[in-house]
């Protein structure tokens, strides 16, 4: 497998702007097992209104 820095980027990129938004709805940091189950289900805009 070849290493590639912009597909990490981008990766973190996404992954970091997922938590963000995660964290903003929660109001509180996030432990590292919310992190990884809120990047996976997270779809964009709050929809639980």
């Amino acid at each position: 497998m070849a290493f590639d820095i912009e597909m990490i980027k981008m990766f973190m990129q996404y992954f970091l702007d997922r938590v963000a938004a995660a964290r903003k709805v929660v109001g509180r940091p996030l432990t590292l097992s919310e992190k990884i189950i809120y990047t996976h289900l997270w779809e964009g805009e709050n929809n639980c209104v």
